[in-house]
């Protein structure tokens, strides 16, 4: 592997102006420069970014923790995240904690062997990392800006999504439709804030919980949808309307709905979550509570970077609201 002495060498100059050139600072001269760049482009240079921590440099480099990539809202989360960091100059290291601890401080580690200049995490985490997370503050010593998690640590930038704000834009549509009986499905991989949410918001709407059409599916995602909708559908009595508790999960509710020749919304009233961009081509397209996607990017990004660079101090919470989309999957009751 090639140093920055060899390039040196080869350009007849000292390791100094080579490493400023390569940082692209002005007091090197225009051909001088390009000569640099084009000779450790040939010798196949590549900056040991961890010798430039050491010497207190930047590695231009970002971790990023993620629950999972097969989320399509997740996957849209993070596409945002490196677009806007790769215009800064930024590359993005990506660690996948998949709900294990084991595998979510693993990932930690890899950024704090890696000198990243920052993190991310978006959760939801396993309950293990959450209760470790707030006692992480001496490894985590870059800055960092945790999202969507269970916990809240005082090192860190807290944002989190207003979901109670979120579920209680879904029932007070549906209430103002005409429903008041309510089912809530979801997978067992998922969450359960915002179940507990949609009991508080039930109730705080003066409509019944029926347990009956609670739901939760075997199986992630589409598959847990539909397999928690199936269920329901054996029981021969159904609600008037679903709230599902992610979009996804919607998709497979459908299809068992259309596998057994129950109509949307005419039979039955669906309501997602995340209003990830494939739900407005669902048959029919889906209502659901978006989560403003580009704005969180456009808030997370320039708030680490400023950060990084300047010095800037960590927020300790932010709070965002979605908003609700109004589609073809949810019509007003007919009695």
């Amino acid at each position: 592997m090639s140093t920055l002495k060899d390039v040196a060498n080869a350009c007849n100059v000292d390791i100094s102006t080579v490493s400023r050139a390569l940082s692209g600072k002005s007091s090197v001269n225009s051909k001088t420069k390009e000569l640099i760049i084009e000779t450790a482009k040939k010798l196949n240079y590549t900056p040991n970014f961890s010798a430039r921590a050491l010497a207190g440099g930047k590695t231009k480099t970002i971790g990023l923790l993620s629950t999972s990539l097969t989320n399509n809202y997740r996957a849209s989360q993070i596409n945002y995240i490196e677009r806007e960091l790769s215009l800064r100059g930024y590359s993005l290291i990506i660690a996948i904690g998949d709900t294990n601890c084991e595998k979510e401080l693993s990932g930690i580690d890899t950024f704090c062997n890696r000198s990243v200049d920052g993190i991310i995490m978006i959760g939801p985490f396993s309950p293990e990392f959450n209760e470790r997370l707030p006692h992480l503050k001496r490894k985590l010593t870059m800055p960092t800006i945790i999202i969507q998690a269970n916990v809240s640590c005082e090192f860190a930038t807290n944002i989190t999504m207003d979901d109670e704000y979120g579920i209680s834009l879904a029932l007070s549509y549906l209430k103002e439709l005409g429903h008041t009986e309510i089912g809530y499905i979801s997978e067992t991989r998922f969450s359960n804030r915002r179940l507990l949410a949609f009991k508080r918001i039930m109730d705080s709407l003066r409509l019944p919980i029926n347990e009956d059409y609670i739901s939760i599916g075997n199986g992630q995602f589409e598959i847990g949808g539909y397999d928690a909708m199936s269920k329901l559908i054996e029981k021969n009595t159904l609600p008037t309307a679903i709230f599902s508790s992610c979009d996804n999960v919607a998709l497979g509710i459908m299809k068992a709905l259309y596998d057994n020749k129950i109509k949307i919304p005419d039979d039955i009233s669906i309501i997602g979550y995340d209003s990830i961009k494939e739900s407005a081509y669902f048959t029919p397209s889906l209502t659901t509570i978006a989560q403003p996607v580009k704005e969180l990017t456009m808030l997370v990004v320039p708030m680490l970077i400023g950060q990084i660079e300047n010095g800037e101090p960590p927020k300790n919470h932010v709070n965002i609201r979605p908003n609700l989309i109004v589609r073809c999957s949810t019509m007003p009751l007919c009695k």
